[in-house]
């Protein structure tokens, strides 16, 4: 079963570095694990739209509107081949580290994740659960590395993780969408 699709293998890995480590810098974000690309009003609210579903103050719909500081840059551009696509967030795995095993859940639709890679390095990986483990029993776990300069759905509903076992950061550009 994959988990992963490929959608596109022509985005400028190194314009959209360039353009979104710029914002990051110039907005002093750099150190920030998770911000908002997307807000409710696009005045560059950068935490309206991180963390958990169930915390979010309104809809993940409504985090749909372009904050100020990317409108024109390449990240734009690059976001508006995926329209279908909202709550944009940039989401960063520090070296040496993973996320907790998780699902996202909403109403029983299924959860769509489009990646975009913006910084990797060969030893990150998402990481795919075939059912929940307990204590003596195995469960398959799948790896599948996202390179940078390409976009990929992800199906997030079942249990999934991401691990960065490399020596530098991984960044990736996140937008969600459910399918009944």
């Amino acid at each position: 079963m994959s988990y992963i699709e490929l959608i596109d293998s022509d985005i400028d890995e190194a314009r959209l570095w360039y353009e979104f480590r710029t914002v990051l810098t110039d907005n002093e974000l750099y150190d920030h694990n998770q911000i908002s690309i997307t807000s409710i009003d696009g005045n560059n609210d950068w935490f309206g739209s991180v963390g958990k579903i169930a915390k979010l103050k309104h809809p993940e719909r409504y985090y749909s509107k372009l904050n100020k500081a990317f409108v024109g840059t390449y990240v734009e551009e690059t976001l508006a081949r995926y329209p279908q696509y909202y709550r944009w967030r940039a989401m960063k795995l520090l070296p040496k580290t993973t996320y907790t095993v998780h699902a996202d859940h909403n109403f029983q639709k299924t959860n769509i994740r489009l990646h975009i890679p913006v910084k990797t390095n060969n030893k990150c990986f998402q990481q795919f659960f075939n059912g929940r483990p307990t204590s003596g029993e195995s469960v398959i776990i799948q790896h599948e590395h996202l390179s940078a300069g390409c976009s990929y759905t992800v199906d997030t509903t079942n249990l999934h993780s991401a691990v960065n076992w490399g020596d530098d950061f991984r960044w990736h550009i996140v937008g969600v969408r459910y399918e009944n």
